[in-house]
């Protein structure tokens, strides 16, 4: 039996955490757009910044259960984190992702050629 047929019992608290994390920021979101001045830009930023991180983390909380093929990839947990933190840099500040996507992919393949050895070179455990 493939672990993709199997039923999953447990609690996925990765899951339940991006959704918490989502549902928190959609609310402060609305908060500084509703709660606060329209005319300060703090209100303004956070309300954009924060209404996008939470839209984001939001499609990730959906497509969860899809992407968790990518967990048994070499380094697929590693990799997950790094487009995450890349899509929230983007949306942040959009010109800081050219200078942290060399770091990123650096990470991922460090991670990815760790794994690999780890799965193929060495011996089990």
């Amino acid at each position: 039996m493939s672990p993709r047929s199997q039923v999953k019992h447990a609690l996925d608290w990765q899951r339940l955490s991006v959704g918490v994390l989502a549902i928190s920021l959609g609310l402060i979101a609305l908060f500084a757009k509703f709660g606060m001045d329209a005319t300060d830009t703090t209100g303004v930023f956070v309300y954009g910044t924060f209404g996008k991180v939470a839209f984001v983390l939001g499609m990730a909380w959906l497509a969860w259960p899809q992407l968790m093929w990518l967990k048994e990839m070499p380094g697929g947990g590693i990799g997950i984190a790094a487009v995450m933190v890349g899509c929230l840099i983007f949306i942040a500040r959009p010109r800081l992702l050219l200078y942290f996507v060399p770091l990123l992919v650096a990470i991922v393949s460090l991670f990815m050629t760790i794994t690999w050895v780890q799965r193929n070179i060495l011996p089990p455990k």
